[in-house]
């Protein structure tokens, strides 16, 4: 299943980089000053003092100043719009923002706070390419950031195959040595990590000869679509067998009967997707077809591919509310073990529909979950195409009594994006009220008009007015037929990261959650993000956090990012000062269960054999045992894979029951869908 994702986006952020061109706009109003100030960082996160502080505005003329002792500063300016450049003897040149040169700056009616960098020491990274045994001349190679760093790095290697990266931002990259020549495959490295003043030496990178490489050919037989918002037919790709959600190769089927083929593979094992959720040979990725592609051979498939089936699904609560970052799992009603699709309703506000297509045709069951427990699950049998659920809170959310009038609240826009401003009811973590916002470029402020009444108001993601997290957060009175002004000068200091998740089995892993807690309170989660093989956090103020990973669909089992069994056990992390930083890849673990339900083929009727097929488990090397059932109750003696049905079946309906068991993992059990009526 491939997630449609939307984030909001912070306006100040902060990255360190290189210095570079900016396009300025004229200045507002040159009128008044204002203070900027905030404090600069060195190695260690401790400060750094001399170092230079320089604003410019749109007209080049520069406002400049140094640290003291402290690392921080205070510079009076006009009220205008800037770009801030900090240097140290020693360091990397830093703006405030993203880029080379950063956001420009507003100043206006306030003065502006934590206008803070963190510079680091230039680090180095530097290796060699080989391709056919020998050095590999004129290899492009691009490195570009996973977290913090700078992107957009590019070098050739030299005659003897050799390549250096002298000047790189720290941060963890990702390196790919891209040699356009038909006769070797590109390689990649990652994730390499590079400190402040770190020198990084990559191991030799080899790039496979085209002889060495497979390909994957076969004629794919496709129905056309009726309708005509999807393409005509299908879209076809194949994945490697550990990234489920990546599609190393894709293509479209353009008539019934396609050959199609996928050449330059990597010898290996890979699957063969068709549509978004439907595979070759298997009703989801884990039980699809695998086919393994040896070098310099062609291995050979063949598929029918049908244009499956979406669901369109509203989840709300008994308000009618729409809910956010809610999961729902499909099954199909034949078979409520597998999952064969997974989706959430979007991050921002003011929706709540979940959309997933390419399923295969099938009557479905879907289970609708609420990551934070705060909703009880539901599941709704034989779903239809498009669909509410209601959700119903486990505490019961308090009335909302809407009140007449209009008050109007004003927030200096240097640091906000409107859009991702909200106001909640005070005493209503659920209930996020509508409001109409403007701006007025003179002033620089956002005015936004609301009913009147107590609020909490959201800033940006995971940042609250006057808090980190919703309990805490302010809360501001907004009176019927007046303006409240509201003093900020910007979000506490702030820093984010990201990290990768794959199981044990070495499979990127979706559809997991990551909870962002205060290190030194197990009930206040700041945060809480979706799981998509990897995940960010981003703002999250500078402080120390603990990062716990689960599945509300029982795949995996509880994982704390760092190791630790409970959260007391658990590492903590401080994000590094306005930086992305990165928390590696965590390993989860596959719970033991039955990823299928057995089943059952034959003649229904007195005297034939009915044979069972075993499920499908987590882990392989389960012993297995089996029962009959005949409408529930066991059938004595049989045990077997086979079943010859007796007089006593007639009228009846049979199921099988397999147990796996597996040391050091426990016993789980699945069970098949009834056949139908035997007869006599």
């Amino acid at each position: 299943m491939r997630a449609k994702k939307l984030r909001p986006i912070l306006v100040a952020v902060l990255v360190v980089a290189v210095a570079g061109v900016i396009s300025w706009q004229a200045p507002a109003s040159a009128a008044d000053s204002h203070t900027v100030s905030g404090i600069v960082l060195g190695d260690g996160q401790q400060p750094l003092a001399g170092a230079t502080v320089r604003f410019r505005n749109g007209n080049l003329e520069d406002f400049t100043t140094t640290t003291g002792s402290d690392g921080r500063y205070a510079l009076s300016v006009p009220d205008d719009e800037y770009g801030a450049k900090f240097d140290a003897p020693g360091y990397a040149s830093g703006w405030y923002g993203e880029g080379a040169s950063g956001v420009n700056l507003r100043v206006s009616r306030a003065d502006l706070k934590n206008v803070s960098v963190h510079l680091h020491r230039a680090g180095s990274i530097r290796g060699s390419v080989v391709a056919g045994g020998k050095p590999a001349e004129g290899i492009f190679m691009r490195l570009e950031p996973i977290a913090g760093g700078k992107s957009g790095e590019g070098e050739h290697t030299a005659a003897d195959g050799t390549y250096a990266f002298p000047d790189v931002v720290p941060g963890t990259y990702v390196l790919q040595a891209d040699g356009h020549d038909e006769a070797f495959e590109d390689a990649t490295v990652s994730p390499i990590v590079v400190k402040s003043g770190q020198a990084v030496v990559v191991p030799r990178m080899t790039m496979a000869a085209a002889s060495a490489l497979g390909r994957l050919k076969g004629v794919i037989t496709a129905d056309r679509a009726t309708s005509t918002t999807i393409p005509a037919y299908p879209e076809w790709a194949i994945t490697t067998t550990d990234a489920p959600m990546g599609r190393g190769y894709s293509d479209f089927i353009t008539r019934p009967a396609q050959p199609v083929e996928a050449n330059r593979l990597q010898p290996g094992s890979y699957k063969i997707a068709l549509d978004e959720n439907t595979w070759i040979g298997g009703a989801s990725f884990l039980t699809a077809k695998t086919f393994a592609v040896q070098a310099g051979r062609t291995t050979t498939f063949s598929g029918s591919a049908r244009h499956g089936v979406g669901f369109e699904v509203l989840v709300q609560n008994a308000r009618q509310e729409h809910l956010r970052d809610m999961q729902v799992i499909f099954r199909r009603t034949a078979d409520p073990t597998e999952i064969i699709g997974q989706a959430k309703s979007p991050s921002w506000r003011g929706t709540g529909y979940v959309d997933i297509d390419g399923l295969p045709a099938a009557a479905y069951s879907m289970t609708v979950i609420d990551p934070t427990g705060e909703y009880a699950s539901k599941t709704v049998k034989n779903a239809p195409r498009n669909s509410v659920v209601t959700l119903t809170r486990r505490v019961s959310l308090p009335p909302v009594n809407h009140r007449a009038g209009k008050a109007t609240v004003t927030i200096d826009s240097a640091y906000i994006n409107p859009t991702d401003v909200q106001f909640f009811r005070a005493d209503d973590d659920e209930l996020s009220v509508s409001t109409t916002h403007n701006d007025d470029p003179e002033t620089g402020q956002w005015t936004w008009a609301i009913e009147p009444g107590a609020y909490r108001i959201r800033l940006a993601p995971h940042a609250w007015y006057g808090g980190g997290t919703f309990a805490k957060a302010t809360v501001v009175d907004l009176t019927d037929g007046k303006l409240t002004r509201l003093p900020y000068a910007g979000l506490d200091p702030w820093g984010s990261y990201v990290g990768w998740v794959r199981d044990d089995a070495g499979l990127s892993v979706d559809g997991m959650w990551v909870r962002a807690y205060a290190a030194d309170d197990p009930t206040e989660v700041v945060a809480v993000e979706n799981v998509d093989s990897q995940f960010i956090l981003d703002p999250l103020p500078v402080r120390a956090y603990k990062f716990r990973l689960t599945d509300p669909s029982g795949r995996y089992a509880t994982t704390w990012v760092g190791g630790g069994s409970s959260f007391a056990t658990a590492k903590s992390y401080t994000p590094d000062f306005f930086e992305k930083g990165w928390l590696g890849t965590t390993t989860v673990v596959r719970n033991f269960r039955a990823v299928s339900s057995p089943t059952i083929t034959g003649t229904l009727a007195v005297g034939h054999k009915l044979q069972s097929r075993n499920p499908l488990f987590s882990r392989p090397g389960a012993a297995i045992t089996r029962r009959w059932y005949r409408d529930g109750s066991p059938i004595s003696g049989a045990v077997n894979t086979t079943y010859r049905l007796t007089r006593s079946d007639a009228g009846h309906r049979i199921t099988i029951r397999v147990t796996g068991r597996k040391t050091g993992y426990g016993t789980v059990s699945a069970t098949s869908v009834p056949t139908g009526t035997v007869k006599r």
